[in-house]
C-alpha cells in the first residue's frame, strides 16, 4: 500500500516509522562550529506572519545552536513572526500531542528577547493568543 493511499489526519505525519530515522549532518559542518538543525514546526499564516515552534522532553532546555538559529531566523522576516519552546512527557516511540505540550518561553520579532512563561499554557492556546494578538 503506497504512502498516498492512506487518509491521515492533516497536521500528522504520514508515515511514522519514517520519523524515527537518524539523520546525519556530521558532514555538513561549516565554518568552526555551524551545523544544521531541525524545526519541529512551522506555521506560514500566508506570508502574513509565522510560527515556529521546538518541542523539548519536559526539561531538556534548547541548545545555545538552536537559540541563536531562531534568533537570527525571527529578527530577519519581515513579517510578524515568534518561535514558541514546549515541552512534553511522552516517552520515545510514544506519539507527541504538539496542540498540548506546554509553553515555556518564546522569541518573536516584536520583543527580541526570549520570554519565559511562568504559568505554562498549551501551544495551541499559545499560537491563537499571538494570532489574535497580531489580528491573523
Amino acid at each position: 500500500m503506497s504512502n498516498e493511499s492512506i487518509i491521515v489526519p492533516r497536521g500528522k505525519a504520514r508515515n511514522g516509522s519514517l520519523t524515527t530515522q537518524v539523520r546525519d549532518y556530521s558532514g555538513l559542518r561549516f565554518e568552526r562550529n555551524i551545523t544544521p538543525t531541525d524545526i519541529d514546526l512551522a506555521v506560514d499564516f500566508g506570508g502574513r506572519a509565522f510560527v515556529f515552534a521546538e518541542l523539548k522532553f519536559e526539561g531538556s532546555p534548547i541548545t545555545t545552536g538552536q537559540r541563536k538559529f531562531f534568533e537570527n531566523l525571527i529578527y530577519n522576516l519581515k513579517r510578524p513572526a515568534i518561535v514558541f519552546v514546549a515541552c512534553h512527557n511522552a516517552i520515545l516511540n510514544q506519539e507527541i500531542d504538539g496542540e498540548k505540550a506546554e509553553v515555556v518561553e518564546a522569541y518573536s520579532n516584536y520583543k527580541r528577547q526570549w520570554v519565559v512563561f511562568p504559568k505554562r499554557i498549551p501551544l495551541r492556546e499559545a499560537i491563537e493568543s499571538w494570532r489574535k494578538t497580531h489580528h491573523l
